[in-house]
């Protein structure tokens, strides 16, 4: 989604007005996301790793058999 340039310049006005930078309000706002997703972030990365897992003991049996 493309951000729209009036809001954004507007925004910027004003936090510069207030003495806020920009750059750290985003990377605040990306923190907000990531703390808030964090519980999702690692249920991905358990299966991930179950996948890698089951897929790596797969391969080892494959080898092992001979078969393929």
């Amino acid at each position: 989604m493309a951000v729209d340039k009036n809001k954004k310049e507007i925004a910027t006005t004003i936090m510069k007005a207030k003495g806020e930078d920009h750059d750290e309000w985003l990377s605040n706002k990306y923190q907000e996301i990531i703390d808030d997703n964090s519980k999702l972030v690692i249920e991905g990365l358990i299966l991930k790793i179950e996948k890698n897992t089951v897929h790596s003991s797969f391969n080892k049996t494959d080898f092992n058999t001979g078969s393929k």
